[in-house]
């Protein structure tokens, strides 16, 4: 267990990480945020992915990876301040590696792209 734990409580509210969400979403995946707000289910997403992130960062601290990836960038000393430097670090390693997961998908046009090229990639393979 963690010195430095995520709270994890389900919450009602948008907080940080889905306000994260509803502003990327909104300017780079606007079909899938129209499709979500349409249907009703927009705030309710982006509630789930909120708690989604918040235990996946906490899971990541829990198992000591980022903090060890924070200690081999510094090394280990029993100064306060490096102390918090790598706790604040592992956090932020964390949190990068969830929100890139979970919040910043990447746009639709990126999407378009990927797919075009990977059925042109499959195309040529049938042809040779």
């Amino acid at each position: 267990m963690t010195k430095y734990r995520v709270v994890n409580q389900q919450k009602t509210k948008l907080g940080r990480y889905g306000q994260m969400a509803m502003s990327h979403w909104k300017k780079y995946l606007p079909t899938l945020y129209q499709d979500l707000k349409e249907s009703g289910r927009l705030q309710e997403r982006l509630l789930e992915v909120e708690n989604q992130v918040i235990s996946e960062i906490s899971r990541l601290l829990d198992s000591g990876l980022p903090a060890q990836i924070a200690t081999e960038m510094q090394a280990q000393n029993s100064d306060y301040m490096k102390n918090t430097q790598v706790m604040n670090m592992s956090l932020k390693i964390a949190e990068e590696q969830v929100l890139q997961a979970l919040i910043f998908l990447a746009p639709e046009n990126e999407r378009e792209d990927l797919e075009a090229m990977e059925e042109a990639r499959e195309e040529s393979m049938t042809l040779r």
